[in-house]
């Protein structure tokens, strides 16, 4: 026998061999494996699992996802809890030692691929009518921005029958969330550790029992908060899936739908607190489909967003964005543009999926646009450079592409619209909502970021920047405004000499986290009681003081909940 390790290969072996351990290593990277699939790269792990006691093991290692310190470990620790509640069934408690084992077991298999550092704020908020709720992001990008969305169309609808009961239950899963980031001292819009950790260190956690505790709701707290039983029902994972999920995309397991679990007869024991917000977004769309409401939700979703981007100034320039919807067979998109220098043009073109896309893997899918969207928006790009051309005293313009949604991943085809004097730029609707907040934020700033790589690029410097516009503003501002550190620049740079860059992929965390605390922006009761969305009328005060920063202004007046 020869042992493969040893076998010689042509090189087309050879080359086919590194494709199949590339693909493998991507699948892996991604999640793109069922749940059957990580138990078994972790066997050793399952069967020292099923000895212990579900009602210990699952909500301790649930509660290490609610701790800043493993933001970047949440991928590991999601599917361990998973694992948890699927295999323990044994009499064993487990302890903080044990923990900090499984966590290094499942984090040598393949399963711990896909481990990247934290790229989003580690707790956002979501502003209610009566109450804020602090969500922990998790896995999934912008999650606070669209669960909001979600909640705000949630809002419109009727205060009686099945969409009271709606609203209750959405109202249930949220104040849910803000129970365990009440329980772990969590304050909204705190980052994480933006690296993962390598062991789980026993010396820096609370006491078993400490931590149990915080993903573990009483019934009572519960009821005191006005939540009852069937408020939760939709988001209760069922013992008897625990064979079938060995089939599900280990990302996006029933677990990960529904992350609720009654493991005793006293309280509920939230298994994964990073899916909350998913959840709730899921029991929405799930609630759309059933009443036959996908265009009703497609059109209400439209309308947030032109709200939304009406109050926004957008870029850090202009309100009042005049952002009127059209329909491109399902879908829809929108366009307008304004000057914002002498002789200089934006041309923003937004679209949004139809929510009838989401039934193709959920959260974990992609909508994969078939053309029509791309070819619609194309031709909208085209007019809008020609009408701004035409403009006296034109210089250049740039066109800005603009994804909207409720947090589902979107890809369009190649749009070619290259043309002199014209930069081409995309980002997510999440994304311009929270940049354009941002203190130095203005339309110039946003320009010359696009002209600044294009100069580089020139002269010999390629920037390998897969994590968008946002973590490219994140790298220039980590240097001092430059794109290329004054350590890395060699003694010549030309094109037939060029450097390459390759930024770290988290640079954008910090844009995100510093949009999300400059304003912050949250819910408060004035002296009359009346609840307001408040934010701080600049992130910058020119006279820093500590009054400066308790000092907040009144964007609206939150509606009160229909009698």
């Amino acid at each position: 026998m020869v042992n493969e390790q040893e076998k010689e290969f042509t090189p087309e072996e050879a080359f086919a061999k590194m494709q199949e351990l590339f693909v493998e290593q991507q699948k892996w990277s991604s999640l793109a494996v069922i749940l059957d699939d990580v138990a078994k790269e972790n066997k050793a792990l399952v069967r020292d699992l099923s000895g212990y006691d579900p009602i210990i093991a699952v909500p301790l290692i649930a509660s290490l996802l609610t701790i800043p310190k493993y933001q970047s470990n949440c991928l590991r620790l999601e599917l361990l809890a998973v694992l948890a509640w699927r295999y323990c069934q044994g009499k064993k408690k487990a302890h903080i030692g044990q923990a900090v084992r499984w966590f290094h077991a499942v984090g040598k298999s393949k399963a711990a691929f896909g481990e990247d550092p934290a790229e989003d704020v580690f707790a956002s908020l979501v502003i209610g009518n009566t109450a804020d709720y602090r969500i922990l992001e998790g896995l999934w990008e912008s999650a606070g921005f669209y669960t909001q969305i979600v909640y705000d169309i949630v809002q419109t609808m009727p205060n009686t029958g099945h969409w009271a009961g709606i609203k209750k239950c959405v109202d249930a899963i949220l104040t849910i969330s803000e129970i365990v980031c009440e329980n772990s001292d969590i304050v909204r819009y705190q980052t994480g550790e933006d690296e993962p950790q390598k062991a789980l260190s026993s010396r820096h956690l609370p006491g078993r029992n400490a931590l149990v505790e915080t993903v573990r709701v009483p019934f009572e707290a519960l009821d005191a908060r006005g939540v009852k039983p069937d408020d939760i029902e939709p988001f209760l994972v069922d013992p008897k899936w625990k064979k079938e999920i060995g089939q599900q995309r280990a990302s996006q397991t029933a677990v990960h739908i529904r992350p609720l679990a009654i493991l005793d007869s006293e309280a509920v024991t939230v298994v994964l607190p990073t899916c909350l917000s998913i959840a709730m977004r899921e029991y929405v769309i799930r609630e759309v489909f059933s009443n036959g409401l996908e265009d009703a939700f497609d059109k209400m979703l439209a309308n947030r967003f032109s709200a939304l981007l009406y109050d926004t100034p957008l870029l850090g320039g202009p309100r009042g964005a005049p952002v009127h919807w059209r329909k491109v067979n399902q879908h829809q998109v929108s366009a307008f543009g304004f000057q914002f220098d002498e002789g200089h043009f934006i041309s923003l073109h937004f679209f949004l999926p139809s929510i009838r896309t989401h039934v193709d893997g959920g959260f974990a899918g992609v909508f994969m646009d078939d053309g029509s969207v791309t070819k619609a928006l194309q031709e909208d790009m085209l007019n809008s450079m020609d009408r701004f051309e035409k403009e006296e005293g034109f210089q250049a313009g740039m066109t800005l592409l603009v994804g909207g949604g409720w947090g589902m991943g979107y890809a369009t085809r190649h749009f070619d619209v290259q043309r002199e004097n014209w930069h081409f730029e995309s980002i997510s609707i999440a994304d311009l909502a929270r940049v354009s907040w941002m203190s130095d934020m203005k339309p110039e700033y946003f320009w010359r970021i696009q002209d600044g790589l294009l100069a580089v690029e020139r002269r010999g410097v390629e920037i390998v920047n897969p994590n968008g516009v946002l973590n490219l503003i994140g790298w220039v501002r980590r240097n001092d405004g430059h794109f290329v550190p004054h350590a890395q620049l060699p003694d010549s740079i030309t094109p037939d000499r060029p450097l390459m860059l390759n930024p770290p992929l988290n640079m954008l965390r910090d844009v995100r986290a510093e949009a999300d605390s400059g304003y912050d922006k949250h819910g408060a009761r004035d002296e009359s009681g009346r609840r307001h969305v408040v934010q701080r009328p600049s992130p910058d005060p020119f006279f820093e003081s500590e009054g400066s920063r308790k000092l907040y202004e009144s964007l609206r007046v939150c509606r009160r909940p229909s009698t």
